[in-house]
């Protein structure tokens, strides 16, 4: 079983619990320029160069930085991929509450089509979540 939360509402409970913590330091409205090597003598550790002008030294760097990343870039790490055959459309759908005699809107359902999966994920008793990936033609037509 899986449980979907909105990145909204992730977001807002990890500052919540970073707020409590006073050893922890929070940088943000910035980006990382560079990431160097610090010198052997130093202990070879990573230095992130920000745009703001600070530079952090890590022993530890964690790479969490979506598709462009300068961390990825800087450990080295390739990446590749490939195009598929594919587009998604996504659908914010609200609807009536279930009724007494039905399951709450808890669960999610996926289907497998011959045009591709198709999924119905619950945000909230009123709200969900449509994903459907099928071919470029189908999602042409469906988003026109």
């Amino acid at each position: 079983m899986a449980r979907l939360t909105e990145n909204l509402n992730l977001q807002r409970g990890l500052l919540r619990r970073l707020d409590e913590l006073p050893e922890v330091q929070l940088i943000d409205r910035t980006k990382v320029k560079t990431i160097l090597r610090d010198t052997d003598e130093q202990g070879g550790w990573p230095l992130v160069h920000l745009e703001n002008g600070q530079v952090l030294r890590a022993r530890l760097l964690v790479g969490a930085d979506g598709f462009n990343s300068p961390v990825r870039s800087y450990a080295q790490i390739p990446s590749f991929g490939w195009s598929y055959d594919t587009m998604g459309i996504v659908a914010t759908m609200v609807h009536p509450p279930r009724g007494a005699f039905q399951a709450p809107n808890t669960i999610a359902y996926q289907r497998f089509l011959p045009t591709g999966p198709i999924a119905f994920l619950p945000l909230s008793p009123t709200v969900s979540s449509l994903v459907w990936s099928t071919r470029p033609h189908i999602a042409s037509a469906l988003t026109a």
